[in-house]
């Protein structure tokens, strides 16, 4: 198919103010619960009204407005779509000498499916700290609680924890982290994410199981001969009860050619207590002009 994928008006004549109505792409943080799913062939983009404003020292603050959902599947799919009326707010400081701090608020109304409202209250800490030149620290702490919102079902009630270290030694990245999506009540649910990014390539939990889950992880990162690579391991296993879902791997291996980027890509996740054994693998190639 073929679609619009941006089109709006920008208006920028207030002082440290952004403007913008239309179709348009809309990613907070690190695209957890708002993101574009810019991996897709096809992105997710709003029909929204947005408000940027940098008039506060070291602070952005964002609020957005979503009559539409325009998803991955494209318009002719019966889920290509989704009616909202949707606030967004997002409010983040970078003055703290060791960190950046975010403060957010998610009201989402699916006039469609009225029992899945729901509002999002979150923080988010993110920083590094160089301890000398060849290597820094980094750290990030996140929480939200999720609850019904508007006609939502008042079964909806979760929350959601992030805590993960690293360290950047000469240029290799490592990372260990917990996120856990809880489930109180009904299962923390992360609709408008850029859910590929997180709990595994092979796409086996964009959808948090009814148990919740805690995904705890391995990654790192680093530049070989010119070639960028990435590797990660996830154990996955319920927030509620004590099934063990599985395990999972992922590669990744990209490189530059002038203006040509290529990408291998392989995940494989092995099924335990949820599922079955998936392998994915992708070969891409971007050109920038």
């Amino acid at each position: 198919s073929t679609e619009v994928n941006q089109a709006y008006l920008t208006y920028s004549g207030l002082s440290d103010t952004t403007l913008r109505l239309g179709r348009q792409r809309i990613i907070y943080d690190n695209a957890r619960f708002i993101g574009n799913v810019g991996w897709r062939q096809n992105e997710q983009t709003y029909d929204a009204f947005s408000l940027v404003n940098t008039s506060l020292s070291d602070t952005t603050l964002s609020y957005a407005y979503i009559d539409q959902v325009n998803r991955i599947f494209g318009k002719d799919s019966p889920i290509g779509e989704t009616n909202m009326r949707s606030h967004l707010l997002n409010a983040s400081y970078g003055g703290l000498p060791i960190g950046q701090l975010t403060a957010y608020g998610y009201f989402l109304e699916t006039p469609d499916t009225p029992s899945a409202s729901n509002r999002t209250l979150g923080l988010r800490f993110t920083g590094s700290h160089a301890t000398s030149e060849q290597l820094s620290l980094l750290y990030a702490l996140e929480y939200a609680q999720q609850d019904d919102y508007k006609d939502g079902s008042s079964d909806i009630d979760a929350d959601y924890r992030l805590i993960e270290l690293g360290a950047t030694l000469n240029g290799v990245t490592a990372r260990i982290g917990q996120e856990v999506l809880g489930a109180d009540g009904t299962a923390f649910s992360t609709p408008l994410a850029t859910a590929h990014a997180f709990n595994g390539w092979a796409d086996a939990f964009l959808v948090t199981p009814p148990d919740g889950l805690d995904d705890r992880y391995l990654k790192v990162s680093g530049r070989l001969q010119g070639t960028n690579l990435l590797a990660g391991w996830h154990q996955f296993r319920a927030d509620r009860g004590s099934d063990r879902y599985g395990r999972e791997l992922n590669l990744q291996a990209a490189r530059p050619f002038g203006p040509v980027n290529l990408l291998a890509k392989y995940a494989r996740y092995s099924a335990k207590d949820r599922g079955t054994d998936t392998e994915k693998f992708w070969l891409m190639a971007q050109i920038a002009f």
